[in-house]
């Protein structure tokens, strides 16, 4: 896999999330398919660090990702249909299937550090989002599935900073 590839990757994960501080939320229906995309890339990205990835910390981390984000996934679905809307279905955009395919053909320290790289601007990208609908979002269902998906956000956000400085990755 090429530096160039792996870095074009990253930067249209910081595209997006430029894109996405806008301070005006997304509209209810789009938030819910933002939130289960995202969600969706974290749980299969994770899946792929926990058979790719050699520290046994990234291993941890993609444990976490796992759990909390199939839990965050179904709470976004279950708030979309008590608002009305028909839950998003599990899937990616595509710049996210583009970050995917960048790891799935590394291994090792290689893998680790990518990885964590991507779970960084993810988490950047996911924030801005889930803060922007925590705040003011049309729908309170949502807002009340943002605000609560917010703090976690946030958390793994902190620790794939630190996990990225443990491996000597730059931010």
């Amino acid at each position: 896999m090429s530096r160039a590839l792996l870095l074009h990757g990253a930067s249209l994960l910081l595209a997006s999330a430029a894109e996405a501080q806008t301070p005006i939320p997304p509209a209810p229906k789009d938030f819910a398919t933002m939130a289960v995309q995202s969600d969706t890339y974290e749980v299969t990205a994770a899946q792929d660090a926990l058979t790719q990835a050699t520290d046994p910390r990234v291993r941890s981390f993609a444990q976490r990702m796992i759990a909390d984000h199939s839990r965050d996934r179904a709470a976004v679905k279950q708030a979309a249909a008590a608002s009305g809307l028909k839950p998003p279905p599990d899937a990616m955009d595509t710049d996210q299937a583009r970050l995917l395919s960048a790891i799935q053909s590394l291994r090792g320290p290689d893998f680790d550090r990518v990885y964590v790289k991507q779970q960084v601007l993810a988490h950047v990208e996911a924030a801005t989002v889930a803060g922007s609908f925590a705040g003011s979002g049309a729908d309170p269902s949502l807002r009340r599935s943002a605000q609560t998906s917010l703090p976690m956000i946030q958390g793994h956000l902190q620790m794939a900073q630190q996990l990225l400085a443990a491996l000597g990755g730059d931010q």
